[in-house]
């Protein structure tokens, strides 16, 4: 049973399955040559699927228990941790690419297992996950840290059409 004390709200599960689904998208992105075309999409797909539960939950959950909240946004974030494990076990196992399922386990599958288990149980065992305190930033930093990013950015695009347009 889960405990009457609430650490932290049970959509919050749902916001991990949200990370887990988009950083598996991100790694079969990076993998492209092992994985299907459209399983990157697929991936984000089930992501929006997150975002929706998401934005719609409090609205149709508002009359339920916490406990119902809870198994409802546990149910989201196993499916994306089982997703996860899928893609591990289609590159280990059917692509037979050892190495690279090896380290996608490393990367992927066991942080979003050990991360998943830990909100669930601190969620079930009643613990307060808190944050550390963070120094307050000023403006002016957030302002030239966006400025300084985004002359990266734009570097690194014009050196990228450059080095594209001398090659063809």
């Amino acid at each position: 049973m889960v405990a009457v004390a609430d650490p932290f709200a049970p959509q919050f599960l749902i916001l991990l399955g949200i990370d887990i689904f988009l950083g598996g998208s991100i790694l079969t992105a990076m993998l492209d040559d092992a994985f299907p075309d459209a399983m990157p999409y697929i991936l984000d797909f089930g992501s929006l699927i997150g975002l929706s539960q998401l934005l719609m939950g409090p609205q149709y959950l508002a009359g339920f228990s916490i406990e119902i909240q809870f198994f409802y946004s546990t149910g989201y974030a196993v499916i994306s941790l089982s997703s996860v494990i899928g893609l591990n076990m289609y590159l280990y196992f059917l692509k037979k690419r050892h190495i690279a399922g090896i380290i996608f386990a490393m990367v992927g599958t066991i942080p979003s297992f050990l991360i998943t288990s830990f909100f669930i149980s601190a969620f079930i065992n009643g613990v307060p996950v808190t944050l550390p305190d963070f120094p307050l930033i000023s403006w002016d930093f957030v302002y030239f840290g966006l400025a300084v990013s985004t002359i990266l950015l734009l570097l690194g695009l014009f050196y990228t059409v450059t080095r594209r347009s001398k090659v063809d």
